[in-house]
């Protein structure tokens, strides 16, 4: 179970390659674009003892008093180039950053 909306949460900025389509139409190999897609995604961290999936990084937008969540993004370890953490505490108003 995840933790209740006045507990503290961990807030992050993630960069990550995503997998994605290289052409729209019938294209000549030497057309395609080869660099690569880079996705930036925020919300707060959902760690794997709290219901987050083994070997991702996941991500939801919102939580309720009850503690239940919405928007839920699973991003593969594998695939993040870079991310930055806060730790937010709601009720003393406290936030500490954390970087790899």
């Amino acid at each position: 179970m995840i933790s209740r909306m006045n507990e503290p949460l961990t807030y992050i900025y993630v960069t990550w390659k995503d997998a994605h389509s290289g052409t729209t139409t019938w294209t000549q190999p030497s057309e395609i674009d080869p660099e690569p897609c880079i996705v930036k995604t925020s919300g707060f961290l959902l760690a794997d003892a709290s219901g987050g999936k083994p070997d991702h990084i996941t991500v939801f937008q919102s939580i309720t008093p009850d503690g239940d969540v919405d928007h839920v993004l699973h991003i593969p370890v594998k695939m993040v180039v870079d991310f930055k953490c806060v730790q937010v505490d709601f009720d003393s108003g406290v936030v500490i950053t954390r970087q790899p």
